[in-house]
């Protein structure tokens, strides 16, 4: 069963976008993450010491007004400016922390919602590094919408603890009705601090939960952001034994939903391994 989770943006013409770049070790991650964190807050330092009116907002987001870093940055990286790459999707510095994260060795950008802007030096910049670059690109009316996908193979300790996993996630996978994720008590891939909720809520309809306002809102939130989905050539998990794959495994929320996976089958005794791919929506 294929599931896309619908989002309403202001525009037709706005869209988002996730870049997964994976590198050898995880320091060559965190030192390439730092360094694009840096120029995001020097490009907000600057806009918030130079943009004094709404008007030179209007006129940033047209391309009117540049940021000299911006044009700087994408020579070095060796692509032409264009206005089109402003970092409109960050207004302030606060939201650079919802837009730039690392996960093992892997550096994850996000628009963190809708944009209508392109982050072109940046993945110019990932390239540049030698590392595997992938891209998901969706409601662009310029170019065709992408898709990353997760192959992801684990090991089990037992084939009792592999088969429940089994149950677990071809039961969310393989759904009709949006349920709780089994992972989703590994938010960010910590034990949430409601987890005992979301044990009791796993494979359960979102508006079926017998939990508190405050708990169900939480849940929601959170469960919405580690959602997954499988494209439509996949059988959701297939196991041999103590040995499971998934694949096609689509994150709506990269920088969350992976990392919650992994963490919930690492408290499992599972070792985990998993691939990044990408191809066009109408593919999966």
């Amino acid at each position: 069963m294929k599931l896309s989770i619908w989002r309403q943006f202001s525009s037709n013409h706005s869209g988002n976008f996730t870049i997964i770049g994976r590198f050898s070790t995880a320091e060559e991650a965190e030192i390439a993450a730092a360094k694009i964190r840096d120029i995001w807050l020097q490009i907000a330092d600057w806009r918030e010491a130079n943009f004094t009116a709404d008007g030179q907002w209007k006129a940033y987001w047209n391309g009117d007004i540049t940021v000299p870093l911006e044009e700087k940055f994408s020579s070095e990286v060796g692509i032409a400016w264009n206005p089109k790459n402003a970092l409109e999707w960050t207004r302030q510095k606060k939201d650079i922390d919802d837009t730039v994260f690392t996960f093992e060795n892997s550096v994850i950008l996000t628009s963190a919602g809708e944009t209508w802007h392109f982050p072109e030096p940046y993945v110019a910049y990932l390239r540049n590094q030698n590392c595997d670059v992938f891209t998901s690109y969706k409601d662009y009316l310029s170019i065709p919408n992408t898709i990353i996908t997760t192959t992801l193979t684990a090991n089990a300790p037992s084939v009792e603890i592999a088969q429940f996993i089994q149950e677990h996630v071809n039961a969310h996978l393989l759904m009709e009705q949006p349920t709780v994720t089994p992972w989703a008590a590994y938010h960010r891939g910590q034990r949430h601090p409601l987890a005992d909720c979301y044990d009791f809520a796993i494979g359960k309809p979102l508006n079926g939960c017998e939990l508190t306002k405050e708990q169900m809102s939480v849940i929601r939130t959170i469960t919405y952001d580690s959602w997954a989905y499988i494209g439509k050539q996949s059988k959701g998990m297939a196991r041999n034994e103590k040995v499971f794959e998934i694949q096609e495994l689509v994150f709506v929320d990269a920088e969350y939903g992976l990392p919650a996976v992994v963490a919930w089958l690492e408290s499992m005794g599972c070792t985990v391994e998993y691939e990044f791919g990408e191809c066009k929506e109408a593919d999966v």
